[in-house]
């Protein structure tokens, strides 16, 4: 029996950091990060359920207080180091007392029209809510199990399956994003060795 592809998706920093940007613009300009995160998190959630895929391309994992987006977390707590993570930095202020900030006005030009109906759609919602508030939401998602001390990665089949996604609709699916994951390798191989190709010049 053939293994079957997992469901996976290429983190996207840029729509990483517009959607988080939209989001704090939608609060002002300054919030507190965990808020952010899981307003993000439920967004991707969202854009998964509806479109069929999420909008940063980000892990959802469980975590002692609720979901989670793995790379969003890491690059909010680590704070600016890797060249690639500075599109981030560029629009979204470095943590301060557990708060970040819009850094820059932005287009949003990575973003589809869908993506930024769901972003105000899940804020309109959920936007008021303090960090516990939304902690105890993510809690009663049926994707959420208790990791612990840890962190245990959500699978994307998990979240369609438990959401009412059929068996065949969850395979269309994993056919469609394994097909534009080899897409996007060989894209950025391609701008890579464009990129190797111009230093040695």
């Amino acid at each position: 029996m053939r293994k079957e592809h997992p469901i996976t998706y290429r983190f996207d920093v840029k729509k990483a950091a517009q959607a988080a940007n939209k989001i704090l613009c939608l609060s002002g300009g300054t919030r507190n990060y965990m808020e952010v995160i899981k307003l993000l998190c439920l967004a991707d959630r969202e854009a998964l359920l509806q479109l069929e895929c999420p909008i940063t391309g980000d892990s959802i994992v469980s975590m002692e207080r609720g979901l989670v987006l793995s790379h969003i977390y890491d690059l909010i707590k680590g704070g600016p180091g890797k060249e690639e993570e500075a599109p981030w930095f560029d629009l979204i202020s470095a943590s301060c007392d557990y708060t970040i900030k819009s850094d820059a006005p932005c287009n949003y030009d990575e973003l589809s029209g869908a993506e930024l109906r769901i972003l105000e759609s899940v804020f309109e919602q959920y936007g008021q809510m303090d960090w516990k508030q939304l902690s105890r939401l993510t809690h009663q998602l049926p994707e959420w199990v208790d990791p612990g001390k840890r962190s245990i990665r959500v699978p994307p089949e998990q979240i369609l399956k438990l959401n009412g996604k059929s068996i065949h609709e969850i395979q269309r699916i994993r056919a469609e994003a394994f097909t534009y994951e080899r897409l996007d390798r060989d894209a950025l191989k391609c701008r890579q060795e464009e990129q190797a190709a111009k230093t040695g010049e």
